[in-house]
């Protein structure tokens, strides 16, 4: 039996060919974006409406109308973990299994993680590009010793980010609405509240989903709670920060700096571009060639599974809602 499956994430199959192998092997008749970017929810409508059965899919937008354009799609195979993408309440309407790639990033998450907070505490991409400008001038940074960390959000990526720096000797807070108290005991964990975790933290270290009640969870307020010596790293989702709220914040010397991979709208060229002590990366936090080949191989074998009617081994579980539209949509490029 033939199937027909669209492949709207790219690249696909560049680093290894294995998952592309996977489909092709179970009959899948493939076809692969025909476009160089991230594409529009039009764009892919028109792709899926030319009975396709399977999606595997990145961050394109799949709406109510993509989805109710396409009748003979069953499966959406999310290459990633985010499915804040996907109107999940629409997909579940019309009997479509939507899958995701859970375990295959968070390790890589994770170490850019510590090293975007490694940056933000010795300065290094600061000083690096003094350097590049002729300009000797040594800034003194902060050990991560003497630091308090605060990680908001303590699930796959969250806990991988504790082990890694539990090495460094730093004050671990912890947010999440619910603890993993066995995982708290044993690596001395301080669960506290939100206000805590802002008010006590020099480096607030974001790792939740975006959801109603994560959209905006820093805003003004919460960035007036930080101390002025505080930095912010985000690579959750960009929609977590208000970042009209961070450009304030930094602009009056409220915070003492970010390092920020995730934005509103992707590619980012606005105002955090302007701010020396703001790393900024592009939605780069799985962007190893191992994560990527993970999420691949993963992603097509559980589209094959469900176009075989097998139970995938990993679909979204049903307690996942789907984020009403907020105002800045993401268009490009998110991981």
């Amino acid at each position: 039996m033939s199937y027909k499956v669209l492949v709207s994430t790219r690249p696909f199959g560049q680093s290894d060919v294995e998952p592309l192998n996977v489909l092709q092997q179970a009959g899948c008749d493939v076809v692969l974006s025909p476009y160089d970017r991230e594409m529009d929810a039009d764009e892919l409508r028109a792709l899926l409406s030319d009975g396709v059965e399977g999606l595997i899919a990145g961050t394109e937008p799949i709406t109510r109308a993509v989805i109710n354009g396409a009748p003979r799609l069953r499966v959406i195979s999310r290459v990633g973990v985010g499915v804040d993408n996907v109107d999940l309440q629409a997909a579940r309407e019309a009997g479509i299994v939507v899958t995701y790639t859970p375990q295959a990033p968070a390790l890589a998450v994770a170490e850019l993680t510590l090293g975007l907070i490694l940056d933000l505490m010795r300065r290094i991409s600061r000083t690096d590009r003094l350097v590049h400008q002729r300009k000797w001038n040594k800034h003194l940074g902060f050990r991560l010793r003497e630091r308090t960390i605060g990680v908001a959000g303590v699930g796959r990526i969250g806990k991988r980010v504790i082990h890694l720096l539990r090495p460094f000797g730093c004050r671990i807070l912890a947010h999440d609405i619910e603890p993993d108290w066995t995982f708290g005991d044993i690596y001395g964990l301080r669960w506290v509240d939100k206000e805590t975790l802002l008010r006590e933290s020099d480096v607030v270290a974001l790792h939740l989903p975006l959801t109603p009640l994560t959209y905006h969870w820093i805003d003004d307020a919460a960035l007036a709670q930080m101390r002025p010596e505080a930095c912010l790293v985000n690579v959750a989702r960009g929609p977590i920060v208000d970042e009209a709220a961070l450009v304030k914040a930094l602009e009056a010397g409220r915070l003492e700096g970010a390092a920020i991979d995730v934005f509103d709208k992707e590619p980012y060229n606005g105002s955090l571009c302007n701010f020396e002590q703001v790393v900024l990366t592009c939605h780069m936090g799985a962007a190893t060639q191992e994560s990527r080949f993970e999420m691949e191989l993963e992603a097509a074998l559980d589209c094959v599974r469900v176009l075989r009617v097998e139970k995938p081994l990993n679909p979204v579980p049903d307690s996942v809602s789907t984020l009403p539209e907020y105002p800045c949509q993401v268009e490009r490029g998110r991981a």
